[in-house]
């Protein structure tokens, strides 16, 4: 718990980096010199200026886990800010790129679930229960209600605890699963290419992609293909039915333990009439 003068007390709270530019971790220095430094990153300045005595400041660390959690994820990551220490600044100077700070270290680290940020610094003031709760978490040592968090909106769909039957967007693990495995052909899309060729020659739904226009002007089957067109092969307006088999098609090409969702519910449809090209491939990956 970070105990402050109350001729101090200030609403505002940081949670900063302590690596900064791709710079080696500061951590143990700044808990040693009592001090957070902001460096010469112009992005995070004007923030770091705004820094004055008496704020709240926290050392984070962002990543994300599957395993080893209070709570069961299915499977999915979860985001996890890991609260290394915490403390009260005393001084900004140097025009922002260094305070010094009355640091309190966390042993062991404190973790935070669901609402976090990866930024190097964030500004968080009270006023909404998200903020409220990490504030509380923070600085005044008390425990998360993981269980408010799991069933807010934001994460209900993937984490609450709704009964499995009466889950909605079952599809999320899918597509990003999809979307990992679809990612190692960014710089050999001709294997993609022929495996979608492949599977178009004995799966229905898969013709519009005979109609690439070639520079001469004549047309064929796609050449190239972006991920969003590939994606788009089971995201068009086609039955159900027929989008679960193009998805079951490409997720045995691709190599994915994702079983292919039994709904698409709430996943917007390309416009069959727009997705018949590849699309600007080099840029999308």
């Amino acid at each position: 718990m970070v105990n402050r003068d109350s001729e101090n007390a200030s609403n505002v709270t940081w949670f900063v980096n302590a690596s900064l530019g791709g710079a080696p971790d500061q951590f143990a220095r700044f808990l040693d010199e009592g001090r957070w430094e902001n460096g010469d990153e112009p992005k995070h300045l004007e923030l770091a200026q705004s820094m004055r005595p008496g704020d709240r400041i926290a050392v984070k660390s962002c990543y994300t886990r599957k395993r080893g959690l209070p709570f069961d994820s299915r499977g999915q990551a979860v985001s996890v800010m890991a609260i290394k220490a915490a403390g009260t600044i005393l001084e900004n100077f140097d025009g922002g790129r260094r305070v010094r700070v009355a640091w309190e270290k966390n042993e062991p680290v404190r973790e935070w679930f669901f609402y976090t940020h990866r930024g190097a610094v964030w500004r968080v003031t009270p006023g909404e229960w998200t903020a409220d709760a990490l504030i509380a978490f923070t600085f005044e040592g008390r425990p998360q209600d993981i269980e408010r968090f799991r069933n807010a909106p934001y994460w209900k769909e993937r984490f609450g605890s709704t009964a499995h039957e009466k889950r909605r967007f079952e599809w999320t693990k899918f597509y990003e699963a999809f979307a990992d495995k679809l990612l190692t052909y960014r710089h050999n899309r001709a294997v993609l290419v022929d495996g979608i060729r492949e599977i178009s020659s004995r799966v229905h739904g898969l013709g519009h992609l005979t109609q690439d226009q070639y520079p001469d002007e004549t047309k064929g089957f796609v050449r190239d293909i972006c991920p969003f067109t590939t994606m788009g092969l089971f995201n068009r307006g086609l039955r159900d039915t027929n989008r679960r088999t193009i998805a079951d098609e490409l997720q045995k090409f691709l190599g994915m333990d994702e079983t292919v969702p039994d709904s698409f519910e709430g996943i917007p449809l390309l416009n069959n009439m727009l997705s018949s090209r590849g699309g600007p491939c080099r840029r999308a990956y």
